[in-house]
């Protein structure tokens, strides 16, 4: 029966979520509305929703005296304190039983003092001890919370029982009656004290039964549960009067006249009783606030017994003291009067000490949670997470200050509500939306989705949405509580963390060498299509077995995996980030060459490591060839040293004989030979010189690229200056004008090589210049990473078109009889400059002069079969 009700509850609950789901979802159109209307809209539906108390319009006083009897519905009762009274509560209802258990027994055994307490005293009649034996009983069940069906309908039952024989016996006494229900029990004979008819209870306690019986009837029914309350109350303000009438002595407060007395122990037991129907619901009513843990509540677990006790107390002082005579009954109303100021006095001023306590300390509290509330909001904005709370019943909606701001609004510029939410949800991811939250409300089960907000100004921003239901006690679901989180930036770097991923695979994926990455355990975890090529293995195939037992040769894998381990023990490897050739094992069993390049990278607390390979069987058998020919060219190379050796040698004897003996005919037979003879003999004499020369200039041509340069640290002006010594004769023969740069750097070269650049082009500057004052100038500019010597004079000059041709070998532009020379000298000056790693060019114009430039780096020149640091300089000054 009971989950028959809770059920229907939840289905309520739930008919009531799907209905303001189903409104807001008509509502909700494409067009935004204007932030009045909506929240005009909020508004009227919150007051539909809220609208359980009685209307608005009534008197201020009437609205005030019913929220107090809907008794504090925002109040957290103390836990430990609960639990204390709803404990006092059983246990009272087991006591008013138990008293009333013995007063039928003392009824059955004919005991005085159980039935009166003393033969001076009224008796508890049957009825009533039986009234309190049923009535302690469904307190009791009452108080310990759900209980089964059956227990429940025994509980009613027996709280029926009692306001009916309350009802009936009140009825005795309103109408003159005799419905013979005194006597059901026991009887009691004519005359007993303070007995109007015999076996019948008093008509307070009648009264008292009938009050109890209504309330325990209409105990768990909140609507009426002020109504239980107001009437026990009453009952126990009956009682409690009967019970000061015994204090005092005051026989007609229990007496009530010709009638029936209430028995003092009826007294105890209606107090108890009433005390515990109070006591045994917290939650709602007059009781709500003296459980909590508010000022309020700790005000009222203070005064209301002093309240009770403290006049109780001094009215019964003042009773004694006027029956024993020590004063009359003015100064009495004065002793109570004073002592009532006196305590009161001192019991507010001790309360008020604890509650300015309290108030700082909630003072206190408030401080920390408007802390607390500044620091989430700072949080949420910048974790750009909203959150919100939809109260179901009361379609109340409740927003953070994030949470405006990722719709787009400033927060306070609309009325949050659910249908100012879905406007602001893309049209088509609308419906998942309603979808998912309904799912949640019907199943209680919490939701998650993405979707997309279109705000005010059109932006379209990606959010994340998380929310779950809250129920009550009693299993419906009142909130509906959730978050959302502008992920459009996450949501932009996983795109381009995707985007980058494919780039990546692709470029993997294509790229020429094999790729293959392991962990630290040699498992294969990638393997691209160029290493299925180069090792045969499909991917498939390779990914998951360890890289020894696929490619690495059975000599080397012990050494592989050692090292391997010995990098993950110490993050040592000597084989990782550098290029590193060795043989790699092909799936048919075939070794062949490879080059290889290991990464380690670090991920997590652990490495992967990443391979790049290429097969270099063709290089290596490409360098192999090259290694063949290097041979072959320094065998030729050697046997073409040792013929020009032999070949100027066999030359230049014949050509020394030739110019010795034409010397000395024409020293010897001058005499005898005509002026013909005499000018084929110097004609012999010239040839042989030229000869001479032209074969010395060869021989230089050839060692310059054979042999290395023996570079040096050399100062430019003092070597200028010993070529222009050399030069001497010619320079003054032909008084031309030499200008050196003193400036002129330190260079690493070749000392007689330059040497001979200068002097050649020297000599060129001296020889073809046809000016009456031939001038030379050599100097030399720093550029970043050469220096740039030039040798500039003002001869006859030399037309572009010849610029490249005057640097070949045996390439003269004027005939041998108009200016003499070999046509190798410019040759040699390129072949020199380049071996230096410089470079040798020409600028002038016909009849302007000529410049001839060159360049020779700051660093010295790498040599053929040099390492790195050889030779006695690496580096320029």
């Amino acid at each position: 029966m009971a989950e028959t009700e809770s059920r229907v509850k939840r289905m309520t609950y739930l008919e009531h979520a799907a209905a303001i789901l189903e409104r807001s979802r008509v509502s909700t159109t494409p067009v935004q509305q204007e932030p009045a209307d909506e929240s005009n809209g909020s508004s009227q539906t919150s007051s539909r929703a809220t609208n359980k108390h009685p209307p608005a319009s009534g008197d201020r006083v009437s609205v005030t005296l019913w929220e107090r009897f809907d008794l504090f519905p925002f109040v957290t009762p103390n836990p430990r304190l609960v639990l204390a009274l709803q404990s006092f509560a059983k246990g009272a209802g087991l006591a008013v039983s138990l008293a009333g258990a013995l007063v039928l027994a003392g009824w059955a055994l004919d005991l005085t003092v159980v039935k009166s307490i003393s033969s001076g005293f009224v008796s508890m009649k049957p009825n009533v001890a039986m009234a309190f034996v049923l009535s302690g009983v469904t307190l009791h069940l009452l108080s310990t919370g759900p209980t089964n069906g059956h227990l429940r309908f025994v509980a009613l039952a027996s709280a029926f029982v009692v306001a009916v024989i309350g009802f009936l016996t009140l009825s005795e006494y309103l109408y003159g009656w005799n419905l013979n229900i005194d006597h059901l029990l026991f009887s009691e004979p004519a005359g007993a004290l303070g007995t109007s008819a015999p076996a019948r209870m008093a008509p307070t306690s009648a009264l008292c039964l009938f009050l109890i019986g209504v309330s325990l009837l209409v105990l768990d029914v909140r609507r009426c549960y002020p109504v239980a309350q107001l009437l026990t109350i009453l009952a126990a303000l009956v009682s409690l009067t009967a019970f000061i009438g015994y204090v005092y002595g005051v026989g007609s407060l229990y007496a009530g006249g010709s009638s029936t007395a209430m028995a003092l122990h009826s007294t105890l037991c209606f107090l108890l009783l009433s005390s515990g129907i109070l006591l045994t619901r917290q939650d709602h009513g007059l009781l709500a606030i003296v459980t909590s843990d508010a000022a309020g509540g700790v005000m009222a677990r203070r005064l209301l017994p002093a309240a009770i006790l403290i006049p109780l107390l001094l009215g019964w002082v003042t009773v004694l003291d006027e029956e024993a005579g020590l004063h009359g009954p003015a100064f009495g109303v004065f002793l109570v009067v004073i002592w009532s100021i006196v305590s009161f006095a001192a019991l507010t001023w001790w309360n008020s000490g604890s509650l300015y306590r309290l108030d700082v300390e909630r003072q206190r509290a408030q401080d920390e949670l408007n802390k607390g509330q500044a620091q989430l909001a700072e949080a949420q904005r910048i974790a750009h997470v909203g959150s919100a709370e939809w109260d179901i019943v009361t379609n109340a909606v409740t927003w953070s200050d994030e949470m405006f701001r990722v719709c787009g609004y400033e927060p306070g510029d609309v009325q949050p509500g659910y249908e100012v939410f879905l406007q602001r949800v893309h049209p088509d991811d609308r419906t998942q939306v309603e979808q998912n939250i309904a799912r949640t409300l019907r199943s209680g089960d919490p939701f998650a989705f993405d979707y997309r907000i279109v705000r005010p100004d059109g932006a379209i921003r990606m959010a994340h949405g998380e929310g779950k239901v809250v129920h009550n006690d009693e299993g419906e679901p009142v909130r509906l509580l959730g978050t959302a989180q502008d992920i459009t930036e996450r949501k932009q770097i996983e795109y381009a963390l995707r985007q980058n991923e494919m780039r990546t695979r692709s470029i993997i994926d294509t790229a020429n060498d094999a790729f293959v990455a392991i962990d630290a355990g040699d498992v294969i975890k990638d393997w691209n299509p160029q290493a299925e090529l180069t090792f045969g293995w499909k991917r498939e195939e390779a990914v998951g077995r360890t890289l020894a037992d696929t490619v690495i040769p059975p000599g080397h894998r012990e050494a592989h995996l050692e090292g391997l381990h010995r990098f993950v023990l110490t993050g040592e490897g000597p084989m990782l980030n550098r290029r590193v050739e060795l043989e790699g094992l092909h799936k048919d069993g075939h070794l062949f060459p490879i080059e290889m390049t290991i990464s380690p990278i670090r991920w997590g607390r652990s490495h992967i490591f990443s391979a790049f390979v290429r097969d270099i069987t063709e290089r290596k058998q490409a360098e192999e060839a090259l290694a063949h020919q290097t041979r072959e060219l320094t065998r030729i190379n050697s046997e073409l040293e040792d013929f020009t050796h032999s070949v100027s040698h066999d030359l230049k004897e014949p050509l020394r004989g030739i110019e010795a003996f034409a010397g000395f005919i024409a020293e010897d037979y001058a005499d005898k030979l005509d002026e013909q003879g005499q000018g084929y003999v110097n004609v012999l004499r010239e040839s042989a010189v030229r000869m001479k020369d032209l074969i010395d200039d060869l021989l230089q041509l050839s060692r310059i690229g054979r042999t290395r340069l023996d570079q040096a640290p050399v100062g430019v002006s003092s070597l200028v200056q010993d070529v222009s010594l050399e030069l001497s004769f010619a320079l003054q023969e032909k008084r031309v004008e030499l200008f050196i740069d003193p400036d002129m750097p330190t260079v690493p070269c070749d000392r007689a090589r330059i040497r001979e650049v200068f002097k050649n082009l020297i000599s060129n500057a001296v020889k073809y210049n046809d000016k009456p004052q031939p001038k030379i100038e050599v100097g030399c500019r720093s550029d970043n990473r050469v220096f740039t010597f030039a040798v500039r004079d003002n001869g006859i000059g030399i037309a572009p078109e010849y610029y490249e041709k005057i640097f070949k070998i045996f390439q003269r532009l004027h005939h041998r009889e108009e200016y003499e020379g070999t046509g190798v000298g410019l040759a040699i000056c390129k072949k020199v400059v380049e071996a230096h790693g410089g470079r040798i060019w020409v600028e002038s114009a016909p009849g302007e002069g000529t410049t001839f430039l060159f360049t020779i780096p700051r660093t010295a020149a790498r040599q053929p079969g040099q390492e790195e640091q050889d030779g006695k300089y690496a580096r320029a000054v």
